[in-house]
Formats: structure tokens, C-alpha cells, sequence
């Protein structure tokens, strides 16, 4: 905060990059906030945080650490898009697709750490036996109840951690 203020003070922040902090400080009280549902969701009910919610709170903290890096890079004043030549422009597509990718992969994983479904299917690279777990394919199963009270019933454990799995594989190959 203090080395904040001193360059306010000292006028070495230009108004674009107090612009893109702002925006930083938005994001950061967006996750605080939702880091407090988040706790919240843990009083209620269950003794544990809601693994929704855990991932969601994931997702804005990167998107907080995306924003600052993205101010940081334009403060240096690098052009990302002027690193590639006309003719990589797949490569943008392809890096684009990757991030995205990965992304969901976290999202993914940190639903998997807060269901503890790594305790459900503990056998790589079958889920106990079985490349698809059965429950998935229990149209029974497939209801509202099942999605929110996750930790009474195998689907979304099974279901979270095969989408998982083969999101690495993904981004493996």
C-alpha cells in the first residue's frame, strides 16, 4: 500500500495504468467478497466449503492475477500481438485454445479437490475398473439434487473427476 501511494504522490503512475489498477482493486473486492460466500457456504449445512463456490473464488483470484499481469505487461508497454507475424496467427488460435483449455482444467480441478472425489476413484488410469463410471450413464441420476448435494451421491464426484482426467489427457496430446 505504502509504495502505492508514494508513486500516486510522485506522479509515476500514468492515468492508463491507475485505470487498469482500479480494475485490479474491483477484482480484488470481487473475490473477498465471494471468498466470504465462499466461508459462508461452509457454516451452513456442511463443515466444508461448497466446491463450487471454492472454484469459482479460484477463478476470480486468477483473474485477478491475469489483470495485474496484464497491467504489468502494458506498463512495460509490450504489444503481446506484435510478438507474432502475420502468418503465426494460428499460433495466437492455437495458444488461445490452450489457455482456454487450461483454465477449465482448473476449474475442474479445484471442483475435484472440494467434492474430495480424488477419494471416490482412487485408480488411474480406470475409475475403479472402468474407463466410464456407470453412474454416469444412470439417467437417474441426472437431476438438480444430485448436482447441488454432490457429496450424497457418486455422479458428480464421478462425473467431475472423468471430465478432469480427460481434460489433461487433452492437453497432454
Amino acid at each position: 500500500m505504502f509504495p502505492f501511494l508514494y508513486f500516486l504522490k510522485k506522479r509515476f503512475l500514468d492515468k492508463a495504468i491507475l485505470k487498469n489498477l482500479f480494475r485490479v482493486v474491483l477484482l480484488a473486492i470481487l473475490a473477498a467478497t465471494f471468498g466470504w460466500i465462499m466461508v459462508a457456504s461452509g457454516l451452513i449445512e456442511r463443515p466444508w466449503v461448497n466446491a463450487y463456490k471454492l472454484s469459482i473464488h479460484l477463478m476470480i483470484a486468477f483473474a485477478v492475477f491475469a489483470a495485474l499481469e496484464w497491467t504489468f505487461l502494458k506498463s512495460i508497454n509490450l504489444n503481446i500481438e506484435s510478438l507474432f507475424k502475420e502468418s503465426e496467427i494460428l499460433n495466437i488460435k492455437l495458444i488461445y485454445f490452450v489457455g482456454i483449455v487450461l483454465v477449465v482444467q482448473v476449474f475442474f480441478g479445484g471442483v475435484l479437490s472440494g467434492m474430495k472425489a480424488a477419494v471416490v476413484f482412487p485408480s488411474w488410469p480406470d475409475m475403479n475398473g472402468s474407463y466410464f463410471p456407470k453412474v454416469i450413464f444412470d439417467t437417474n441420476q441426472w437431476n438438480w439434487d444430485n448436482f447441488n448435494n454432490y457429496d450424497k451421491n457418486e455422479l458428480m464426484p464421478a462425473l467431475i473427476h472423468f471430465l478432469h482426467r480427460n481434460t489433461a489427457y487433452l492437453l497432454f496430446f
